[in-house]
């Protein structure tokens, strides 16, 4: 089951995310774990978290993360992502491979990513 982490915030772009994260879950969040962020128009974002900094909203204090979007999870691929996660989208942490629904296709397979153990491949195709 995937752990929800945060939700993305207003001035978001196809290319980078701005999420706030969630109270509890800093201990889960990390810099450079994966996440897969459920947009409300049912598209699945794949990003890498990056930035993570402490910010003020009101009397509270917050932390907030970049998350710097890979693509559209489709069929088994990642695909370019054309338009950005609409503020309010939920933000979960993957954990495992289970986590983005198995395999991302197929190829030489380059690393596997520290947090999650997802491997990390490149397609002939993409090439």
């Amino acid at each position: 089951m995937l752990r929800e982490v945060g939700l993305v915030l207003p001035g978001s772009t196809s290319s980078r995310l701005l999420v706030e994260v969630l109270s509890g879950a800093e201990e889960h969040v990390k810099e450079e774990s994966l996440v897969v962020v459920d947009s409300e128009s049912g598209r699945k974002l794949v990003g890498v978290l990056r930035g993570l900094t402490g910010a003020r909203r009101g009397e509270q204090n917050v932390l907030e993360a970049r998350v710097e979007v890979v693509g559209v999870l489709s069929n088994g691929r990642i695909e370019p992502a054309y338009a950005p996660a609409k503020p309010g989208s939920r933000v979960y942490l993957v954990e495992s491979l289970d986590d983005i629904g198995g395999a991302l296709g197929e190829g030489l397979t380059l690393g596997v990513h520290p947090f999650s153990g997802v491997p990390v491949s490149i397609s002939v195709d993409a090439l």
